[in-house]
């Protein structure tokens, strides 16, 4: 199996380390990919290049943001995701206009798009400092009346445990039985 950890220069996080260190235990092959902010308008056409020749893509934070543009719906494990970073970006004052204009414009795709396949896929583990706004915003965007998503929060040391939980529920998901009773994210929507 392969994991592309997916990492935004100067906005990396301590967890990235315990992340990869519990997938190579599990001798997945762990495939890291460092972006800087100012490719931003690419990030979303190369992780859906590189989506292809991998299983799983990890983003913690900021980098989470950019997973969840992957529009190829592989399955994704997204740690505090930002969901406006465009918003949280734009009290710094380093950041370009250009730059925020092109955060917005991935933003409004990456939520435009979001069908039951990407639902299905995006699994988000949150810890109980991460920002509610985030919570909610994946609450209704992935995970509302979908009842693989069980978690949204965690504790730091309970990450492995977490990480476990999500590869778990892939593996519900990819069992045939699943897909006979697949939750849809309104009433009415007919099972497949």
């Amino acid at each position: 199996m392969k994991i592309l950890l997916v990492q935004i220069k100067d906005f990396e996080n301590s967890l990235e380390n315990e992340i990869k260190f519990f997938f190579e235990r599990k001798n997945f092959e762990v495939i890291c990919k460092t972006f800087d902010l100012l490719e931003t308008a690419m990030i979303p056409e190369i992780l859906l290049i590189d989506s292809v020749s991998i299983d799983y893509m990890v983003g913690v934070g900021l980098a989470g943001f950019f997973v969840l543009s992957e529009t190829n719906s592989n399955s994704r494990i997204v740690i505090n995701p930002w969901f406006s970073p465009s918003q949280k970006l734009s009290q710094k004052r380093t950041i370009s206009n250009d730059l925020l204009r092109t955060l917005k414009k991935i933003e409004t795709k990456t939520y435009d798009w979001v069908d039951a396949e990407m639902r299905v896929a995006t699994y988000g583990i949150f810890s109980p400092n991460a920002g509610s706004c985030d919570k909610e915003m994946f609450l209704k965007t992935y995970g509302r009346n979908m009842n693989r998503v069980e978690n949204y929060s965690m504790e730091e040391e309970n990450l492995c445990l977490e990480l476990e939980k999500a590869l778990k529920s892939f593996e519900h998901i990819a069992s045939s039985n699943y897909w006979n009773y697949m939750p849809g994210p309104e009433p009415g929507l007919v099972n497949i």
